[in-house]
Parts: structure tokens; sequence; C-alpha cells
């Protein structure tokens, strides 16, 4: 940075120590951490060299940092945007921007009015994978979109399985798979195709309702004799139909419990004249089809994995803050990307809980 940039977080988990390492390692002082729990905001502060830490979030707006990186749960997302806009600071806030539809839409009309700059954290989009097949879908050998589809596996709810905030209504919402990582897969199949999700159609399965709880860990009903039993509503996969414009159709498979899946997201744009795949667990590669002429792969040898795509992230969106406006030419994800997703998923949910019934965005 070529200016005294600096940034604050609020929240001092797992993202949150993602964020100051990069923050660290593009030279952008960290002014402040503040988390609910004091001891966790001072050994972040001493581990990663933040220069104070508190637990209350009131002492961010005493300070002179550029942008606030928000990583607390995502009830509390709403109440401190609103405010970080208000108060004149860029933000950037983790997924999802928030649950309900309307405060999604409060929070980027603020950012405009405001005329800050805003970020959200779907970070795969700078995998150089991803880019390069965002590139090929808009160029002139491509032909018009016809078809998007993919899936988005995980192993982290497999039994034995942590019983964590992900399960807490309030912290995570009543959604998971769709929210957690069903949410990075809409914004790719947007961004890469460049249409617009305008319609879905959803269902869910919750694979075991009832399980046992034991020193923090869920297992299979009746497998743990004397184990406390809890009640989980929420979705351990969906399978979700889109319409998108321009009568481009698309679909996904989402599930946080498939065994051996650590982080499998692929996606598939079919387009008139060629056909382009990718996906995270070979995050170097990029797969295009042509007729007749079998399966062409590009391999990125020196592009990296998730910390490489939180620098590209960062990177951008900080030369904004740098430059001090938006560059029509930036390709991070925004608040406006935070509201549709934010609306996506809610008329996802809606499907599911009515038999599957079509719901335009």
């Amino acid at each position: 940075m070529q200016r005294n940039i600096s940034a604050a977080i609020c929240g001092a988990g797992n993202i949150a120590k993602s964020h100051a390492i990069v923050l660290r390692e593009m030279g952008i002082p960290i002014l402040l951490v503040v988390d609910i729990n004091e001891e966790r905001a001072k050994a972040f502060a001493e581990k990663y060299g933040v220069e104070n830490y508190s637990t209350n979030v009131d002492d961010i707006y005493k300070t002179k940092a550029d942008c606030v990186h928000v990583c607390t749960p995502a009830n509390l997302h709403f109440d401190m945007v609103k405010n970080l806009l208000e108060k004149g600071y860029h933000v950037f806030c983790e997924k999802p921007l928030c649950f309900d539809n309307e405060e999604a839409k409060t929070l980027y009309r603020l950012a405009k009015e405001n005329n800050r700059l805003h970020a959200v954290g779907f970070n795969v989009r700078f995998h150089k994978g991803v880019q390069e097949a965002r590139k090929l879908v808009a160029g002139p050998d491509f032909g018009p979109v016809k078809l998007i589809h993919g899936t988005y596996l995980q192993e982290y709810h497999v039994f034995p399985a942590p019983y964590d905030w992900r399960y807490n209504e309030k912290l995570a919402g009543r959604m998971r798979a769709v929210t957690e990582i069903g949410s990075h897969w809409s914004d790719l199949a947007e961004f890469i195709s460049g249409k617009r999700i305008t319609a879905v159609s959803a269902l869910f399965s919750n694979f075991t309702p009832t399980r046992d709880l034991m020193d923090g860990m869920m297992y299979a009903p009746g497998s743990k004799p004397g184990s406390e039993e809890v009640t989980i509503n929420s979705e351990d996969a969906a399978l979700v139909h889109f319409q998108f414009e321009d009568g481009v159709v698309g679909s996904v498979v989402l599930s946080e419990a498939s065994a051996g899946r650590v982080n499998h997201l692929s996606i598939e744009v079919t387009g008139q004249k060629q056909n382009v795949w990718w996906h995270s667990e070979e995050n170097n590669r990029l797969n295009i089809g042509n007729k007749n002429q079998g399966v062409n792969t590009w391999v990125f040898p020196f592009s990296g994995g998730f910390r490489d795509t939180l620098r590209g992230l960062f990177a951008t969106f900080y030369a904004d803050i740098e430059r001090g406006y938006a560059d029509e030419n930036s390709i991070y994800p925004t608040l406006y990307d935070g509201m549709r997703n934010v609306l996506i998923c809610n008329a996802i949910y809606e499907s599911a809980t009515n038999s599957g019934k079509w719901i335009s965005i």
C-alpha cells in the first residue's frame, strides 16, 4: 500500500485468523481486534501483532481504521455492518451477509448512500481456474450459455461430528448446507456465467434429525448409551434447480455429510460451442471441451489454494480503498453480491419447505 491504510477486525475465530495473516502479509496494520471473549481477543492480538484488543465493539469507532473486517457469527452482521457504514468505514463482511432479505437490501443501500467501499467473503472467485473459466465463457468461441450444473460436497458433518455454532439457529440461521457451501456455488455460477439466477426449486434432506450428543460430539442415535439426545432441524443436503436469465437452466447437489469429500466444489458451464468445468480438488486445472476435439486441460502450476484466493480478494479490494473509489473492472464480490445471495438462499428455503415450489428471486 502506498499510503498508511489500516484495518480492524471484529471476531477472533478461525476465519478472522486467515484475515489477519493476509493483512499482515500485505503490510496493512491491524489497529484493533474485538471479541466477546477477552482471553481470545488478547491471544489473537499477541499472535498476529494487533495493536489493541477489546470486548466492546464500540471501541472500533474510536480507531482510525480505514476498513473493518466483520468476522463474527452471522446474527451480528446486520447491526455491525449498518453501524460501520453509517460511521464512514469501508467494510469487508464474511458471508452470509445477514439472514433477512430486507436487511440485506438495507445494507447495500447504505453502502451506496454513504459512498463506502464494501466486499463479501466469496473468495473462491479468486482461484485462477475460476477466473480463466469466466474469461472463456465471455469469449467469442464459447457461444451463448445454455446449462450450468455442479456439486459442493463436504464430510464435516459425518458422524462423529462436532456440535458447534453451525447448529445454533440463532447464530447460524435456519439453514446449513445452503448457506455455508451452497452460497459459494451460487455465487460462482453467476460470476462465471454472467447470468443471474431468477428462480429456484429445492429439496432438503436431514439425514439424522435426532442424534446422540456426548462430550461436544454428535453420534448416530442409539450409539452412545448415557448420551443426551438432540434434535437437528437444518439440512445435511440439498438438491437445487435453477432458472437463470435468458432461458439458461442449472442444478447443484449440496452435501455436508459425504465421507471422503473434504472440500469438493465442482462447476460446469455448457455453451453452444464449448463446455468448461473446474473443481476445487484439482483447483489448478481447468477443462475445456470442444466437439470432436476431446478435452483440453489448462494447468496453472503456480496458482495456490484458499489463502491465495483470500490474498487476491483483499488485494483488489484494498487497491480500491487506496484509490478511493471502486474500479469498474474490479471483480471482488460486494454487498450487492452478498444481498443477492441472501435473496437466493431464502428463496431456496421457501421452495424446500413448500414441496419444491418454484420461487422467483
